[in-house]
């Protein structure tokens, strides 16, 4: 059995329960994951209808999962709202707390644009933002959500890139994994990571808010974004050059993934190394 470890399942043919109960004589392995990843496990023998509907639940896991994350993304829009308006999380001050500059971390350079606003009108500014994208997510590029999950759920053949959402789930919890490693390897070192340093709780949930986009401006799209599309386009309009920073690996030709990987990498170090660095000034 090690001799297969780490290669391609062999292909095969036998009796099968689907997942809609129906029993078949010619279910084919390779026939049957085409386009898909899948799991091969073995498990003794069969005695009742329990067995085959615990593998059935355990291919629905999957799905489970997704929709738990779905519906907290949709939960965290009416519990920022709360906690921005109606809780007192941020003691002395409330939503109508002025506010005279507005902090953009671009490129590993912290900059600070002197304007007046209301704390909560940031809230709202940028909440609509997370909206709009959040439609965009469940609608496209090629399917929307709803019907991206239903046809995982019957077994059709579908492809995660045919939602936005879906990619994003799944990128989220591989994030999330990475992260908690991470965080178990600086812990073991001793390092020790904490929220930055603000004079009140409402201030320090506006900047957590806002970092995701302005991050995203500021990174990928500046330090990637940019690059690529320098070396690999093959037009020069400006509706291509914003397609190109939206979707690049579908947009762009690149044919040679070595200097696209390079060019994440060196900026991936570097937005760590800023976000010390910034910490510690």
């Amino acid at each position: 059995m090690s001799v297969l470890v780490g290669k391609n399942a062999p292909d095969f043919t036998t009796q099968a329960v689907l997942s809609d109960n129906t029993i078949v004589d010619d279910y084919n392995f390779n026939a049957a994951r085409e386009g898909k990843y899948g799991v091969v496990f073995f498990y003794p023998l069969d005695f009742t209808f329990v067995c085959p509907s615990e593998l059935i639940a355990m291919d629905n896991r999957m799905e489970a999962l997704t929709s738990v994350i779905f519906g907290l993304m949709i939960v965290s829009f009416p519990l920022g709202a709360y906690a921005i308006f109606n809780s007192d999380i941020g003691d002395d001050i409330d939503y109508s707390f002025p506010l005279e500059k507005f902090d953009i971390f671009i490129a590993g350079v912290n900059i600070q644009l002197p304007m007046e606003y209301e704390i909560g009108d940031a809230f709202v500014i940028f909440w609509a933002i997370f909206i709009i994208l959040f439609v965009i997510t469940f609608l496209g590029p090629k399917k929307n959500f709803i019907k991206t999950i239903g046809d995982i759920l019957s077994n059709e053949k579908n492809s995660l890139n045919d939602n936005y959402m879906l990619n994003i789930i799944k990128w989220f919890s591989i994030l999330v994994l990475i992260s908690a490693v991470i965080t178990i390897i600086q812990e073991s070192f001793g390092i020790i990571t904490e929220p930055p340093d603000t004079a009140n709780d409402l201030i320090l949930f506006l900047q957590i808010s806002v970092a995701p986009i302005t991050e995203e401006i500021g990174f990928r799209l500046v330090l990637i974004g940019i690059p690529l599309f320098l070396i690999y386009s093959h037009k020069s309009s400006i509706k291509f050059f914003f397609k190109s920073l939206w979707a690049p690996h579908s947009t762009l030709h690149i044919y040679e993934n070595k200097k696209a990987i390079a060019i994440i990498v060196i900026v991936g170090i570097f937005f760590g190394v800023a976000h010390v660095i910034s910490g510690l000034a």
